[in-house]
């Protein structure tokens, strides 16, 4: 290695994606996709130079990690020059364009990084028409946070106005870099300051909760896949609204009446009343570390108890003081929580949580200009992966607001994921509307659905001539024995074993009975 490259270590949050990156290697899983259409004349050597600033001042943007003796160090090269190659596909059709771009979009998302080599980010212009491009950058997690995509619009749109005035970079210096971040939570973090923290969250996780068991469409695999699907339903912006009103009547956050509409949801899907929702949490504490692009996001995990069957308004009191002790414990890095409550590694599952929660408010536009140039930010399609069993998220802006299921399609077929969708909505309905209700006991149905039950069950068939239950049952084994019947907990039995089981209980209990008589 050249003596002018300098090593730092990790920082927790990267150590974690560090050690998943050497179990599968070259995952997509950690991809950051952005994509920008950009209208107007743009001159593509300035758009390079502001890149290549902005990759000058913050250091994270030119590192690579390698192993050190038996650890994982950051190592920060000296410079680092990135192309912006540019396709011209002026002449193509446009049909024939959304689909090429479509497909050339997924394919950047999911092309895998080496973490031992630079660039952990690359850039691809496409010129569509005269006056228009799509710009696609992608960057590894590991470097990158979704704070950090508002530091890198702010940097360009400053560098492109000077740069096309000929003007130098009005950007001040950095006074620190993600390294020295690094370093200072290793120092900061060590176990005696950690110790209240660890404290709180050991009394929050005694004893360790059962994981979350959703009825699924797919036998859970022994070890775990990533590979996922996005189902979107939308929410009418009045119920956002009346949402927000509540909300502040409470005295609480949206997003804390969120975490408690889910946890409704999760415990009636579940039969459950322990429930733990894992929640992303930006982790820059300091001021400092506003301005640093980098990979600060730090994972909470929120446990509730459902099991007195409270009200709504109970329920959302618990939630607003489990959210408000979690933040003031926030400096627990999630990867020494676990370590430190010894879970034992399951490989089809994540610890301690399998479903997480996400509000993102739009608040700022899509759209942003500089002198003879706009930029719009496109949504992402989904690359193909899925971190949890389910990450739900609620996306808000002035004119619209929708529900985002990445769910893992490996467990979940799109068809429950919309029907989870719609009780969603259904159930935060009827909680606004009466808040007062018992949470095991709201409907999940809209009046429509309860309707169409009514109906069904006024079709009623005549089944004895099908035999008893018993016989119908053993047809069912007979017809499909390998099929999955029921699951509790971790275990899951098919018809034939299930059938099995129900025959050797009935022998034993005719056995128990003659015995008696």
């Amino acid at each position: 290695m050249m003596s002018d490259f300098e090593t730092y270590p990790l920082s927790f949050a990267q150590q974690r994606l560090w050690f998943f990156d050497q179990w599968k290697p070259h995952t997509p899983m950690y991809i950051v996709p952005l994509r920008w259409s950009l209208y107007g004349s743009l001159d593509v050597e300035i758009l390079t130079r502001c890149f290549n600033e902005v990759i000058r001042r913050h250091e994270i943007l030119r590192t690579t990690f390698e192993v050190q003796g038996d650890e994982p160090v950051q190592v920060i090269a000296p410079a680092l020059t990135l192309e912006i190659p540019r396709l011209d596909w002026r002449a193509l059709p446009q049909a024939e364009q959304i689909e090429d771009l479509r497909q050339l979009s997924l394919a950047t998302a999911v092309k895998p990084f080496d973490l031992t080599q630079l660039p952990l980010l690359r850039a691809q212009l496409v010129w569509l028409a005269d006056e228009e491009h799509l710009l696609m950058l992608d960057v590894h997690h590991i470097v990158y946070d979704g704070w950090s995509t508002n530091i890198l619009r702010q940097e360009l749109m400053t560098l492109y106005t000077a740069f096309r005035a000929e003007q130098p970079s009005p950007l001040p210096e950095l006074s620190i870099q993600y390294a020295d971040f690094a370093l200072w939570q290793r120092e900061e973090l060590q176990e005696m300051k950690l110790r209240p923290h660890l404290e709180y969250w050991k009394t929050h996780f005694t004893p360790l909760p059962e994981p979350l068991v959703l009825p699924t469409d797919h036998p859970r695999p022994a070890t775990q896949g990533f590979v996922g699907d996005i189902v979107r339903v939308p929410l009418p912006t009045s119920l956002l609204a009346e949402l927000d009103r509540f909300s502040h009547t409470e005295k609480c956050t949206t997003f804390m009446t969120l975490l408690a509409v889910l946890s409704v949801l999760l415990a009636r899907y579940s039969g459950q009343t322990d429930i733990v929702i894992g929640t992303p949490i930006a982790g820059r504490t300091q001021p400092e570390l506003e301005t640093l692009i980098g990979f600060f996001v730090n994972t909470l995990a929120l446990r509730f108890d459902l099991s007195a069957n409270p009200t709504f308004r109970e329920l959302l009191s618990q939630v607003r003081q489990v959210a408000l002790n979690a933040y003031d414990h926030q400096d627990m890095p999630f990867e020494k929580l676990v370590e430190a409550l010894a879970i034992k590694h399951n490989p089809s599952q994540n610890p301690l949580f399998q479903t997480m929660l996400l509000l993102v408010n739009e608040t700022q536009s899509d759209e942003f200009a500089v002198p003879g140039l706009r930029f719009r930010m496109l949504d992402t399609e989904t690359t193909g992966t899925s971190k949890f069993d389910l990450v739900v998220s609620v996306f808000t802006a002035a004119d619209e607001a929708d529900i985002s299921f990445e769910y893992n399609t490996e467990i979940f077929d799109a068809a429950t994921l919309h029907r989870l969708g719609y009780n969603f909505h259904t159930l935060l309905e009827n909680i606004l509307q009466n808040p007062e209700q018992r949470v095991l006991e709201v409907a999940l149905l809209s009046a429509d659905e309860q309707q169409q039950l009514l109906d069904w069950s006024h079709d009623v068939r005549d089944y004895r001539a099908a035999g008893t239950i018993q016989e119908q049952f053993a047809a069912q084994a007979q017809a499909t024995p390998e099929q999955l019947a029921t699951v509790h907990t971790d275990e899951r039995l098919t018809y034939a074993a299930l059938h099995a089981r129900a025959q050797s209980l009935a022998t034993l209990i005719t056995r128990l009975t003659a015995t008696q008589d």
